[in-house]
């Protein structure tokens, strides 16, 4: 098995442990999982965002924060990435039907 399959099965448990201990309302070991987790993928949005819910059950607000805007800045980056892939996607579709008009 690949490295990259590995890391990604283990952030996949990790993130399923971390939600069943929020639910669970055990906030230290939802932390634990979550920190863990964000050492296999520091730029995964939604690990931050657990982790921010995670650090604020046990009221520690002003330290969930930046996990906040850190999520909030990775999901506006991927939307961004992905607003300007169609972009491009359309403006290559728009040159193929202009090279090929008939006059």
């Amino acid at each position: 098995m690949e490295a990259p399959v590995r890391e990604m099965e283990a952030l996949a448990a990790l993130l399923g442990a971390g939600e069943a201990a929020l639910a669970g309302q055990r906030w230290p070991e939802a932390e634990a999982a979550f920190r863990e987790a964000l050492a296999l993928d520091p730029k995964h949005p939604r690990v931050h965002e657990l982790l921010a819910k995670a650090l604020e059950g046990q009221g520690r607000a002003a330290e969930a924060e930046p996990h906040r805007a850190r999520a909030r800045a990775l999901r506006r980056a991927a939307w961004q990435r992905q607003v300007e892939a169609e972009a491009r996607k359309q403006h290559e579709l728009l040159g193929e039907a202009t090279r090929h008009e008939i006059p």
